[in-house]
């Protein structure tokens, strides 16, 4: 039926939406899926300072994400 189109939109992040382009999103690098920064807690303005970016699942096989090694001082 009509409704079997549906399936077809792909979902992403933990909230399994279809892609939203008024949110800021980041992708894991460990499984490659995408996520609302809204909804992993990364703000837009600290995406450009992470290198190597892990979601709330891949970090407990992963590890945690990782900064770029640009800033001397340390919170």
């Amino acid at each position: 039926g009509p409704l079997g189109s549906m399936a077809t939109v792909p979902v992403y992040c933990v909230c399994r939406l279809p892609y939203d382009v008024t949110r800021f999103m980041i992708e894991c690098d460990a499984c490659k899926d995408w996520f609302h920064g809204s909804c992993v807690g990364v703000e837009e303005e600290e995406a450009p300072d992470i290198d190597i970016y892990h979601c709330p699942n891949c970090e407990k096989t992963h590890g945690k994400s990782t900064l770029k090694k640009k800033r001397t001082w340390h919170k």
